[in-house]
């Protein structure tokens, strides 16, 4: 029967296939273990995602963000619980219907989100995507397409770690106010983000200067990216090319006496990461009477665990020999599936907020880089990220109106007359 064909396709629950299902344009994943070339196949007649429960919303994709985790899912193999497989996390899209019990979006609306990857009908490289309604949120009009699909996964991370594990406060423009333990002090608290022209920095850095804990933003990036960095509230910017040794230099002389680095967040690698972590320990406050215990400095690395190269570690064994014992830190493991995934509440404000921000202007979306046809496009973004060829400040986005129609693939995706093997 065509409901036993189309099972060993997908897992028949998830695609709840009662009745013959709608078709649709996907890049499916199918293997990871013949190489890169032989992932991917362009699908033009794969089952269209179904709701299967009462809180959910099908949306209709129109454009769709790149990230380096995806490609990493593929070279690293984590992230794919079967084959085949539809990647994506990015999406902005028109609500095509909704559960029952769906009260915060309609038909029709303009949303946005970063999808659910333990879910292959919320990948976002297909032409429709399922996703629990409370984790959409509105996009205002003044907002494209294309920009809004760079808003996803750089912006919820950046939330997570400034709201959820730094303890930042929401933006004042929103009604928030400054928490006990955020509260003006004589030291002015800066956060270091290591990587500024990264996605996820741009958003952490417009979050944290709009914060209403008076925050201030240290961003260590490329010369070339200082002014818009500044132009989007960073109060000071470091040469990411300098030694090691200079860096940390200029960040106390940026500092001063009455500042502390008390929170860092690493979008580069190990070794930037490690040395996050050595700011974040040299980094301290005079305790004035009555102020208790020093804080421990807390860490987010996006990119790998501190970890030093050989030459910059006997440096830091000279180090230990001085007298001052290091500062405490604490690093935070990001996860989605314990926040924004399961958190309503939380994840419900932050959508409110961020819809507010950008509807008036304060919080403004990364610099999209289009990549030519649609979903027959995504490998070739996805190798530009891998190979580091994205510009920095960017975000690469495809338009899924772009996807090349009445496409003959073979099951390596193949399109003969252009030569491509998911990559024209």
């Amino acid at each position: 029967s065509s409901r036993s064909s189309l099972s060993s396709l997908a897992d028949e629950r998830e695609w709840n296939r009662s009745t013959p299902a709608a078709s649709q344009s996907a890049l499916l994943i199918r293997s990871h273990s013949q190489g890169w070339a032989r992932c991917f196949e362009l699908h033009p007649d794969w089952p269209s995602p179904r709701l299967s429960a009462p809180d959910e919303v099908l949306v209709r994709n129109l454009t769709m963000g790149l990230n380096p985790v995806d490609w990493k899912s593929l070279a690293y193999r984590f992230g794919i619980e079967r084959f085949p497989w539809v990647l994506g996390r990015d999406v902005c899209g028109v609500v095509e219907s909704v559960g029952e019990a769906v009260e915060n979006v309609k038909v029709g609306d303009r949303v946005w989100t970063c999808s659910d990857s333990r879910d292959i009908r919320a990948g976002a490289y297909q032409a429709k995507s399922v996703h629990k309604a409370f984790t959409l949120g509105k996009i205002p009009d003044r907002i494209s397409d294309d920009d809004a699909a760079t808003i996803g996964t750089g912006l919820v991370t950046a939330a997570v770690a400034l709201y959820w594990f730094f303890g930042i406060e929401r933006a004042r423009e929103t009604g928030a106010h400054v928490s006990p333990t955020l509260a003006p002090s004589r030291h002015t608290r800066w956060l270091l983000i290591f990587g500024g022209g990264a996605v996820t920095g741009l958003y952490a850095l417009q979050l944290a200067h709009l914060s209403a804990s008076n925050v201030k933003v240290l961003c260590v990036a490329s010369p070339s990216n200082f002014a818009y960095l500044q132009s989007l509230g960073a109060d000071a910017c470091i040469d990411r090319f300098l030694s090691s040794e200079a860096i940390l230099h200029s960040v106390r002389d940026i500092t001063g006496q009455e500042g502390v680095v008390d929170w860092a967040l690493d979008c580069v690698g190990s070794s930037t990461a490690a040395l996050c972590q050595e700011i974040l320990s040299t980094s301290r406050r005079a305790l004035g009477e009555g102020e208790g215990q020093e804080e421990a400095g807390q860490l987010i690395c996006l990119a790998g665990n501190p970890k030093r190269p050989r030459e910059e570690e006997e440096v830091e064994k000279s180090r230990a020999a001085e007298p001052a014992a290091p500062r405490a830190i604490t690093i935070h493991r990001i996860s989605f599936s314990t926040t924004y995934y399961s958190s309503q509440p939380f994840t419900s404000q932050l959508l409110q907020d961020v819809h507010d921000l950008l509807a008036c202007g304060s919080l403004r979306t990364v610099q999209p880089l289009i990549i030519q046809d649609g979903l027959a496009g995504v490998r070739k973004g996805l190798e530009m990220l891998r190979d580091g060829e994205c510009p920095r400040t960017r975000k690469l986005v495809v338009r899924m109106e772009e996807t090349p129609k009445d496409l003959e693939v073979t099951v390596l995706g193949q399109k003969e007359e252009l030569g491509w093997n998911g990559c024209v």
